[in-house]
């Protein structure tokens, strides 16, 4: 679902490249935020409030085509080098746009996988960690191979090496997207995605053990070992009901509901769970989640790609690759959090813990702000300083560590927890009450990712007494 914004802020080099001397040069990131943000707000609105009428599969399918096609032209624009700095940015804002909606229809994974267990939220949340480290470890690589200072200052010194460069990174997504359509099309023949329909199968039966399920909390969810050729054909997950075991059926049964469509119950049931029943009892998770992911974006990349090295390892970080290591940091460290609920003993806290631990990252701000932020004006003089700088590289990579260690770690646990918070009720309705709470996190995030780009603007200008509108 994040793939798309991680490959477009993790490319801040090459936009600085491109538009030095335009009045974007360093006011780019926060303009990306709110295009990204805001489109896919809008488009995660609209699709909750059609939620009943959206086919799961559909709606993931066509995310990964409208991917595809994004980062294929974008692959194509650097060639573009005629082309004004300005109106350049104003295509590539376009282009960020329709990839934002390419993440809001991709979103409904979360709404399905909150049908199953908590480890696969885990997994598809550290699906979104890898989608961070991967672009960062991408252009890392790529612009370690360019000699040391090429493509920076402007359109005229992009170099064809450095262009080519680019393209190759785009090109990245591309095929990323689509390996990424090619499983979930597997998954959708192969019947390896069954099980949250099985779910909902065993919860319209109305089970003892439904409640703690659709929740998402069934310690007796688990793989099946396949035994003979023909489930070999098809990966299966199980889900055991309490009618399989009364009926003397081996507890992990095949989940033969199909991932392409619910029955006729769930879908009646989709449309009659509506979002003021669920929201009182997911509310707590949603306003955490809106403030970890604005504490986020308030910062990163807007505020943290603008920190320079001050030498202090200099003897392990070239000066010209300090901002793309910043990312592969704060990017592993986000896979690492998002991993974390992988544990069993750090997956499930209480909400208002929750909570309370999200309000608690309202310390990166003044701690990214003693660091070493450099914003230049359009002539690329560096502005003077309005905060003492505090602390070095190491100690600023520290911090940076810990920023995406807390949110990737919080941010699974409040999709875990906000979907079983909705799931009250028997049979059909509960199992849509925990796909609709699903769709409500994904929401909340969106609302915290665009709270947090328009916070950066007010941000960056506290930190460089400037106008943050314009370089």
């Amino acid at each position: 679902m994040l793939g798309p914004w991680n490959t477009w802020i993790t490319a801040a080099p090459y936009f600085q490249t491109r538009l030095a001397g335009s009045p974007f040069a360093t006011s780019f990131q926060s303009y990306i935020a709110i295009a990204f943000m805001a489109t896919n707000l809008t488009s995660l609105l609209a699709m909750l409030r059609f939620q009943h009428k959206i086919d799961t599969s559909a709606r993931v399918v066509g995310g990964f085509v409208l991917s595809a096609a994004v980062f294929l032209l974008a692959a194509w624009m650097p060639q573009w080098t005629s082309l004004d700095a300005s109106a350049y940015f104003g295509i590539s804002l376009v282009l960020i746009a329709a990839s934002s909606v390419s993440s809001a229809l991709l979103g409904g994974l979360i709404g399905y996988a909150s049908a199953f267990p908590p480890v696969f939220v885990a997994a598809i949340s550290s699906g979104q960690g890898m989608a961070g480290v991967v672009p960062s470890v991408s252009q890392l690589l790529l612009l370690g191979m360019s000699p040391t200072g090429e493509g920076t200052g402007g359109p005229q010194r992009a170099t064809p090496r450095f262009s080519a460069i680019m393209q190759a990174y785009f090109s990245i997504s591309v095929v990323i997207s689509v390996v990424s359509l090619g499983g979930f099309v597997y998954l959708l023949r192969g019947g390896a995605g069954r099980g949250a329909s099985r779910h909902d199968a065993d919860e319209r039966r109305g089970g003892d053990a439904a409640p703690d399920r659709a929740r998402g909390f069934s310690s007796r969810s688990r793989l099946r070992s396949v035994e003979d050729s023909e489930e070999a054909a098809a990966p299966i997950l199980s889900l055991p009901s309490d009618d399989d075991e009364d009926d003397g059926a081996p507890s992990a049964t095949r989940l033969d509901v199909d991932l392409a469509g619910d029955d006729e119950a769930a879908a009646d049931a989709r449309g009659t769970v509506t979002l003021g029943q669920i929201l009182p009892a997911v509310r707590p998770c949603a306003a955490a989640m809106v403030l970890n992911f604005a504490i986020t974006l308030g910062v990163f990349p807007t505020l943290t790609s603008f920190v320079q090295s001050t030498g202090q390892l200099s003897g392990v970080i070239a000066p010209g690759l300090f901002v793309p290591v910043h990312f592969l940091v704060f990017n592993v460290a986000d896979l690492a959090g998002k991993s974390l609920p992988l544990i069993p003993r750090l997956a499930s806290f209480a909400p208002a813990t929750l909570l309370r631990a999200t309000a608690w990252r309202l310390v990166f701000f003044p701690l990214l702000a003693l660091c070493n932020i450099t914003v230049a004006d359009r002539s690329g003089a560096a502005l003077p300083r309005v905060l003492p700088l505090v602390f070095g590289d190491a100690a600023y990579l520290a911090i940076l560590a810990l920023l995406g260690l807390t949110g990737g770690w919080l941010g699974t646990l409040l999709f875990i927890a906000g979907p079983a918070a909705a799931g009250h009720g028997r049979g059909a309705a509960r199992a849509a009450a925990v796909r609709l709470g699903g769709d409500v996190m994904v929401v909340a995030l969106a609302i915290g990712l665009l709270a947090g780009s328009a916070a950066s603007f007010g941000l960056r200008g506290l930190v460089c007494g400037c106008n943050p509108f314009v370089s």
